[in-house]
């Protein structure tokens, strides 16, 4: 890193939120003399015509930074700069630029602005203030935490190209009509029907989604043709929309879930209540039959919105994703634990169902009315997924179900389809990413799980027969 040349800045403003913004340029930059030396001219030159309109004199033990393609001027105390919290944050954001690219990284701080030059070196033994200090153990914490932002989205050029199309509406020769420009800026006033097609109208892609996804397909093909691998933008991986669908493979794959749940719970309906022997006020003898009906229907909403919120992802889509997905993997799970211990009384029912439905809907209101934390959702719908699968696993292990090889197979494919889902990588061509895959593991293991669910309708309904004979 000591040939980095590293640049930290942040406007302080009170009624805000605080933010740092870390560049770093490359190695070969710093080696090109003409340019540093440009550079370093333009800040001076900066920095007397700033003295000379009558501006802040740098205090003393800071030094003036000149940030951005304005030139903004800002100080920082010196104190700072040699900390390894930064450093260890700045070789992050080399590490997912490259260091051929402008890096930027965002994160919360109580500071100005701060420049490190390859060549600079302070000690480190001095004494920070207590705003400083503040600063280093919010800095430490989102280093193990994770960084408060997606490597894309804060890219400079990307922001660039994003803050000139909303002005003009066009992205090189790409004009988008319901930004309302053309090429020139002048104003465009048609019809409502003709400033855009009314399939992506109705998805809901206005001119800043619109100039946000094609400055990301243009920044995304820079940064290839330049050998670097993608990286999100607003914390999506970059994908190929086709007829306004964001990600057209994990539509696709969600779709035949869905239709894939209803096929499973039809075919129940039809074995429990025309197939199989039904009590003298035709009720099916199957206990958990209307657990699995609950089931059903938690399932097919889970997999619609997924279907809706990888067609457009906006606020309330994604919302509403996250929380049907809490709430089928609640629900199961509450089910797994009945369905394994052979719960059959009502009230002991209702003892253990209570505290999971009230953990389920705690979270499900605290996503959607509080903070929508990933790294948190991510670990209660995993630890919910990994707690059922261990109960049936273990079930199956000691139960002579005659259907419990098709236990192991869910179970067994549910924990590797899980591993798609915590191991992210970017999609393969636009298209088929981590995520997607996932969809389309869990296709073939919803007809074998319908199928062991009907399977143990049968035994149990046998079962319960020969006990009343």
């Amino acid at each position: 890193m000591k040939h980095l040349i590293r640049r930290l800045s942040r406007v302080a403003d009170s009624s805000q939120s605080h933010y740092c913004l870390l560049h770093s340029h490359s190695a070969a930059a710093a080696r090109r003399p003409g340019r540093a030396h440009s550079f370093r001219a333009a800040a001076a030159n900066k920095f007397r015509r700033s003295r000379s309109e009558g501006a802040v004199p740098v205090p003393q033990g800071h030094v003036p930074v000149y940030v951005g393609d304005e030139m903004e001027r800002f100080a920082v105390s010196a104190e700072l700069l040699n900390h390894p919290v930064f450093v260890t944050l700045l070789e992050k954001s080399a590490q997912e630029y490259g260091y051929e690219q402008k890096g930027v990284l965002r994160i919360p701080c109580h500071v100005l602005v701060f420049e490190r030059l390859h060549s600079f070196s302070l000690s480190t033994a001095q004494k920070m203030r207590e705003c400083h200090w503040f600063v280093l153990l919010v800095a430490f914490a989102l280093s193990v935490k994770g960084l408060n932002a997606s490597a894309g989205d804060i890219d400079p050029q990307y922001r660039t190209c994003v803050k000139q199309c909303e002005k003009i509406g066009c992205i090189d020769q790409q004009c988008f009509p319901q930004c309302n420009f053309s090429l020139d800026g002048v104003s465009i006033d048609l019809p409502w029907y003709m400033q855009e097609p009314l399939y992506l109208k109705w998805k809901q892609w206005d001119c800043q989604s619109d100039c946000r996804y094609h400055c990301m397909v243009k920044r995304e093909g820079e940064r290839e043709a330049l050998g670097y691998h993608p990286v999100k933008y607003h914390g999506k991986w970059p994908f190929k929309r086709i007829y306004g669908i964001q990600e057209p493979l994990s539509v696709a794959f969600s779709a035949l879930n869905l239709s894939m749940h209803f096929h499973g719970w039809l075919s129940f309906f039809i074995l429990l209540y025309y197939k199989l022997p039904l009590r003298q006020d035709k009720k099916a003898y199957y206990e958990f039959s209307s657990l699995w009906h609950i089931y059903a229907l938690f399932s097919m909403n889970s997999w619609f919105w997924s279907t809706v919120f990888h067609s457009r992802d906006v606020d309330l889509t994604e919302k509403l994703d996250y929380s049907s997905a809490v709430a089928v993997l609640g629900f199961s799970l509450i089910l797994a634990i009945l369905r394994s211990f052979n719960v059959r009384h009502e009230a002991t029912r209702v003892m253990v169902a209570a505290p999971l439905l009230a953990f389920a809907l705690t979270h499900i209101l605290y996503i959607n009315f509080y903070e929508l934390d990933y790294g948190w959702n991510m670990i209660v719908c995993v630890t919910m997924g990994v707690s059922q699968l261990l109960l049936w696993a273990i079930w199956a292990g000691v139960t002579h179900h005659p259907s419990r090889w098709k236990l192991w197979t869910v179970v067994v494919g549910g924990g590797l389809a899980l591993l798609l889902e915590i191991y992210d990588f970017p999609p393969y061509e636009g298209f088929v990413d981590a995520h997607a895959l996932w969809h389309a593991t869990t296709i073939p293991l919803t007809y074998v799980w319908w199928s062991f669910i009907r399977d143990d309708a049968e035994f149990q309904t046998s079962n319960l027969l020969k006990k009343s004979k």
